[in-house]
């Protein structure tokens, strides 16, 4: 398409413990996708975590301030369409909504298409493209606009390619056990999980997965585990998750992105809640019977974490009845759907 040969996509993300690492990792999805279309990508970000990370996958950054004004006139003159693609409405990034729009009207004055993704909820939104890729938000009554195109639910969910496969197998026998908590794990839950479930002891395997931005070290889970050390496996910047999650019977882990991606797989999974309003979100996702919901991580007790996963090993058809509704639930061409809302809004 000839428009696209003079368009530039411009990728607005940060990523750090206290805002996660989902919003970056699906943004570097969604560069690779649009890169292969023939389009070109760079990123905006004013993180410096995040900024080395898109340089090392091979793409264009600025790194910005927080009140600086990015101008189109800073871009090659080469490109005349620009969209922007916004990833980054985060509670800790900004105090309420009316700073986030405050912001997205500053940063999209030149583009001609601004396109954003966001959680559930109803807020006028300003974009041409507005994208809540989760359970759920079929049920939002969005202010009607005539010029926005909203994309809604877990059909537009952007899932990795290693995560479009078939090959998990329900166990009879459970033996490993996965504990993920997202990138940041700023509430340090995977402690909580683990000294709750170490003492199933030498019969389980416990596969931690810690992210770039999490602080917790390898001697915190090695004290937890005690007698049990041989039992620990512990992942740092997992680069094939999907491998890791392929391997084991059961999960657990919190509001973030991933339990999409083990549904998706069809991993069975015990889910607890960073925060109130993400627990809205985790008890939607747990009505269509891929995971079990505990509550928020601050009151979720120990002894029902091991209750629950002590259970959820030894029940196979309870395993099985997880794993199968988890495959059928997550859409395998989201990406596809919002490239071609983007193409359909070009024209």
């Amino acid at each position: 398409m000839k428009v696209l040969s003079k368009t530039l996509v411009v990728i607005r993300v940060d990523s750090s413990k206290e805002i996660g690492m989902g919003h970056l990792t699906r943004c570097l999805s969604i560069a690779k996708f649009i890169r292969k279309k023939g389009v070109d990508v760079m990123f905006l970000t004013q993180e410096d975590g995040t900024h080395l990370q898109v340089v090392e996958k091979g793409y264009q950054s600025y790194k910005i301030t927080e009140n600086e004004l990015f101008e189109i006139s800073q871009l090659p003159h080469y490109y005349d369409y620009f969209i922007l693609i916004a990833d980054f409405n985060s509670k800790s990034i900004f105090k309420n909504s009316a700073c986030y729009f405050s912001n997205l009207d500053l940063i999209r004055k030149d583009f001609q298409m601004l396109v954003t993704l966001e959680e559930l909820t109803d807020y006028p939104y300003c974009s041409d493209i507005v994208i809540i890729p989760y359970f759920g938000a079929n049920k939002i009554k969005l202010r009607e606009c005539s010029n926005v195109v909203y994309l809604l639910g877990e059909k537009y969910f952007l899932l990795r390619d290693e995560f479009c496969n078939n090959d998990f197998i329900v166990q009879k026998l459970a033996k490993n056990i996965l504990i993920t908590m997202g990138g940041g794990d700023s509430n340090r839950i995977s402690l909580k999980v683990l000294s709750a479930l170490f003492v199933l002891g030498k019969e389980y395997k416990f596969h931690v997965v810690l992210g770039q931005a999490s602080d917790i070290s390898d001697s915190e889970l090695h004290h937890i585990m005690g007698n049990y050390k041989d039992c620990l496996v512990v992942y740092r910047n997992c680069s094939q998750m999907s491998e890791v999650m392929l391997c084991c019977d059961i999960a657990i882990t919190n509001s973030g992105l991933t339990k999409y991606e083990l549904a998706a797989l069809g991993v069975p999974t015990v889910v607890i809640s960073n925060n109130p309003s993400q627990s809205k979100i985790d008890k939607i996702f747990s009505e269509f019977q891929s995971s079990i919901y505990l509550g928020i991580w601050k009151k979720v007790e120990k002894d029902k974490i091991l209750e629950v996963c002590k259970e959820l090993l030894v029940d196979y058809d309870s395993r099985l009845k997880l794993s199968n509704n988890g495959k059928k639930l997550i859409g395998k061409k989201g990406l596809d759907g919002i490239w071609n809302a983007i193409i359909e809004k070009i024209i």
